[in-house]
C-alpha cells in the first residue's frame, strides 16, 4: 500500500504544529473548533449564545476575551422567533450586523437532511462562528445516549467546521443531565458528544435568584475560572472569579491584621481566621505588592506591615 503522504520528521512536525491558532474567542474557541455550551433548562444558554454571536459579528469583547470579527450563522430551532428577535433588539443588534439567522422553517421537518441544510449553509455563507440552538433539535438521533449514533450524526457538522477552506467554529447548545455531574459528565446524552468537543462552556444558576456563573473546560487555550455573569444593559459581562474574590478578601484581611512588629504565619492565621494553606500565599502577595515585609527567617519567616523611613 502506498501512503497518501509520507510521515513527517520531528522537525517538520514541530514546525507545522507551531502554527498559531486562529482564535475566534481568544483562548476559548478557535477556528475549526467544536464547542459546547451546556446548562439546565431556562438558565440562559440562548441568551448567552446570542451575546457571543453579536460580539463576534462586531469584534467586541465577550466573557472577558477579545474576539475576531466575522460573519456568524445562528441555527435557532428551539426559541420562538418573537422571543429571539426581542432579545437581539435588547442587545442592540442592527440590521447590517453580519449575522445570518436560520429558524425551523429553513430546515426539513426531520431526518439527516436537517444536518445537510446546515452544512450547505456553512459552505455557502462561510461564517467564522456557527451557533446551534440546540444540537439535539438538529441531529437525527432517537437515542442520544448511544455513542455510535451520536458520532455518526455529528460527523458531517464536524467535517464542515473543520474544512480547510471555509471552516467555521461551532458552538452547540445542549442541556445538562437531570442527575448533574462535573467535568463534562453533566452534559446530556452520550459522553461521545463531550469527548468530541474542544471546549465546554458551562452556565449555572447557583440558587433561585438571577445570579449566573460561567466556567469552561478546555482542550487548549485558557479556561474560564468559575465567574459570575453580570447583566449590563442587556449585555453580559464576566465578573470577578470566585478564586480572585477569595484572594482579594484574604489579602485585605491579612493586611488589616498586620501590625508594626513581626508575627508568625500561624499567629496571623489565628487573627484572620484564614486557613493555613491560604495565609502564606496571602502574605507573599502583600509583600510583593509592597504592603508588608518579611524578616527573611527560614524556614518560617515572620511578617509585619511595611515600615517606611520617616
Amino acid at each position: 500500500m502506498t501512503l497518501p503522504k509520507p510521515p513527517l520528521t520531528m522537525g517538520e512536525f514541530l514546525a507545522h504544529a507551531d502554527t498559531p491558532r486562529d482564535w475566534i474567542i481568544e483562548g476559548l474557541l478557535a477556528s475549526n473548533h467544536f464547542g459546547l455550551l451546556s446548562a439546565n433548562p431556562k438558565v440562559g444558554k440562548s441568551f448567552l449564545a446570542r451575546c457571543i454571536a453579536l460580539a463576534v459579528a462586531r469584534g467586541r469583547r465577550v466573557l472577558g476575551r477579545e474576539t475576531a470579527r466575522g460573519r456568524v450563522l445562528i441555527a435557532s430551532l428551539e426559541d420562538a422567533p418573537q422571543d429571539a428577535a426581542a432579545h437581539m433588539r435588547s442587545i442592540e443588534a442592527e440590521p447590517d450586523d453580519p449575522i445570518y439567522w436560520m429558524g425551523p422553517e429553513h430546515f426539513p421537518p426531520t431526518g439527516p437532511e436537517r444536518v445537510d441544510a446546515l452544512v450547505a449553509a456553512i459552505a455557502e455563507y462561510r461564517p467564522v462562528l456557527t451557533v446551534l440552538d440546540t444540537i439535539w433539535r438538529l441531529i437525527p438521533v432517537e437515542d442520544g445516549n448511544d455513542p455510535q449514533k451520536v458520532m455518526r450524526a455529528t460527523a458531517p457538522i464536524l467535517e464542515a467546521s473543520r474544512a480547510p477552506n471555509g471552516g467555521s467554529a461551532v458552538l452547540a447548545l445542549t442541556h445538562n443531565r437531570k442527575s448533574g455531574g462535573q467535568h463534562g459528565e453533566q452534559v446530556a446524552g452520550s459522553n461521545a458528544l463531550f469527548g468530541t468537543a474542544d471546549v465546554l462552556v458551562s452556565l449555572e444558576r447557583p440558587g433561585a435568584g438571577v445570579e449566573r456563573t460561567v466556567t469552561s473546560t478546555n482542550r487548549t487555550g485558557r479556561e474560564i475560572p468559575s465567574s459570575p455573569l453580570v447583566l449590563n444593559g442587556g449585555w453580559v459581562e464576566i465578573g470577578e472569579s470566585k478564586a480572585d474574590a477569595e484572594r482579594k478578601a484574604d489579602d485585605n484581611a491579612t493586611l488589616a491584621a498586620l501590625g508594626d512588629t513581626f508575627e508568625s504565619q500561624n499567629a496571623i492565621a489565628r487573627q484572620t481566621g484564614i486557613a493555613r494553606d491560604r495565609i502564606k500565599p496571602a502574605l507573599l502577595r502583600c509583600v510583593a505588592a509592597g504592603w508588608a515585609e518579611s524578616d527573611g527567617g527560614s524556614p518560617h519567616p515572620k511578617f509585619r506591615k511595611r515600615q517606611y523611613d520617616a
